[in-house]
């Protein structure tokens, strides 16, 4: 369920950087920018224009990262609903 390559995606979108979402996410910049390639390559768009300034979405990124935050969304409510143990009920307990 949970994609790296997809928060990558979303933390640069974020950060409108590599160097700066690579940092957030404790991972070096080569690795980042080549999650980046990698879910480019899967997808089969250029998802960023990279500058000497940073990287902002293409078009298609920004049409791709409407969706990705969609799903990023829905995988972190089901964390909170179902990931904290105290919430759940118990069914049967000694």
């Amino acid at each position: 369920m949970y994609n790296p390559l997809l928060t990558a995606f979303v933390c640069a979108a974020d950060c409108g950087s590599f160097t700066k979402a690579a940092e957030k996410l404790y991972v070096s910049q080569p690795s980042l920018t080549n999650s980046i390639k990698e879910l480019e390559k899967e997808i089969g768009i250029s998802i960023f224009l990279r500058t000497g300034r940073g990287a902002v979405p293409t078009s298609q990124g920004a049409e791709f990262l409407m969706y990705a935050r969609q799903v990023y969304q829905q995988y972190e409510l089901l964390l909170e609903k179902y990931s904290d143990k105290d919430k759940l009920k118990r069914k049967f307990g000694v």
